[in-house]
């Protein structure tokens, strides 16, 4: 008798213990605000690419002439169940902050010296590439990524510097900035 209650408590021990185990210890939730920035980069002809990430801010190289590519943004934050919005332009130039090793679409006034490198873009609209999707990105409803389309066509070895607006959306300040190198096979 005293062995079935001993053998009816460890079970119940042993179920209470196994329900538990699926109970997550330690749940993190973004409860910050919705926001986005650049990703990795994907498309039709991954060959071409190489993709990397220097300090706080993404960058790649495309080589060759591809007719409709990517590159990829990401949101920070839960789904959403309405498709939203961020804007963007290729900056013609942009500021490299040394120090914190990030891509800056202006350099803040009253901060020079040998801290802050200017960088240009040498990619030609129209020429080298082509945006294909009117400087706006669309996150549809309940997803985390959206691409930034455009084809390519580089003359020679080309530089630009991509930067994200606001829209819908705000951009994350750390990798707002995209540099994406374009070059001939």
């Amino acid at each position: 008798m005293k062995f079935k209650i001993f053998k009816k408590a460890i079970l119940a021990c042993l179920f209470a213990l196994m329900l538990s185990s699926c109970l997550p210890d330690n749940v993190t939730v973004y409860d910050g605000p919705l926001l986005v920035e650049f990703s990795n980069l994907s498309g039709n002809h991954l060959v071409n690419y190489s993709w990397s990430s220097t300090g706080r801010f993404w960058n790649t190289e495309i080589r060759g002439e591809l007719p409709d590519t990517a590159v990829q943004v990401q949101l920070i934050g839960p789904h959403q169940t309405l498709p939203l919005k961020i804007g963007y332009y290729v900056a013609p130039v942009v500021y490299r902050n040394i120090s914190k090793n990030r891509l800056e679409p202006e350099q803040p006034e009253g901060v020079e010296g040998t801290d802050w490198v200017m960088l240009t873009t040498t990619a030609v609209e129209g020429v080298d590439y082509n945006l294909l999707d009117g400087g706006e990105i669309v996150f549809q409803p309940n997803s985390s990524f959206a691409k930034l389309r455009l084809s390519t066509s580089p003359t020679g070895d080309r530089l630009m510097f991509i930067v994200l607006t606001e829209m819908d959306l705000q951009p994350s300040i750390n990798a707002r900035v995209f540099r994406l190198r374009i070059r001939p096979l």
